[in-house]
């Protein structure tokens, strides 16, 4: 009896993880991976409180603020270590191509210094402390997407070139809920 538990048990693990795999980076949206890219990690969570950057980060007393909008939804997150032999601006592009073909509203998008510190991306925006880089070499979009069968779906993308020469892109893609959505000028310890 044991034996046929653990069987069960076994096959439906692998038909889950097998259909995670299919539903790659961009979770509702049909969004491939980049070509020979590691994926440094890849998550969904139902996230209650997501915060879409739609400015850079400052530091103002001490407290890092940005122009943000809080929603929630199903929120896929993929980390892609690239190829050494591409940059942040290729793998950015790479993705943005792949989302405008969707109907779309640009919420905000910078590149170099214009997006601030990485430090503040990598840190107190997406929590992955393989995203701080060379302030130079960095890429921010955040989207509003509407794909066919209504749901709202907001995109942010981030890529960076390290220190170390290494190529990062964080992609998260966010199928919202509905309920949350607002503009704020939020700050963060």
């Amino acid at each position: 009896m044991g034996l046929i538990r653990f069987s069960l048990w076994l096959l439906l693990s692998l038909s889950w993880v097998a259909t995670q795999a299919q539903e790659g980076p961009g979770g509702p949206l049909q969004l491939n991976d980049f070509p020979g890219a590691s994926i440094e990690s890849r998550s969904q969570t139902d996230e209650r409180d997501y915060v879409v950057a739609l400015g850079n980060y400052r530091k103002v007393r001490g407290l890092w603020r940005v122009e943000e909008l809080r929603t929630s939804g199903e929120l896929t997150r993929t980390t892609y270590r690239l190829p050494s032999n591409h940059s942040a601006h290729e793998g950015f592009d790479f993705f943005a191509r792949q989302i405008e073909q969707y109907p779309l509203r640009e919420l905000y998008v910078c590149q170099s210094r214009d997006c601030g510190e990485s430090n503040s991306w990598a840190n107190n925006h997406f929590g992955v402390y393989q995203l701080y880089g060379l302030d130079q070499y960095q890429y921010y979009g955040a989207y509003e997407l509407s794909p066919p069968g209504g749901e709202t779906v907001y995109v942010t993308l981030y890529a960076v070139l390290r220190g170390n020469k290494r190529v990062y892109v964080q992609l998260e893609v966010l199928a919202s809920d509905g309920s949350g959505a607002g503009i704020a000028d939020g700050s963060q310890e």
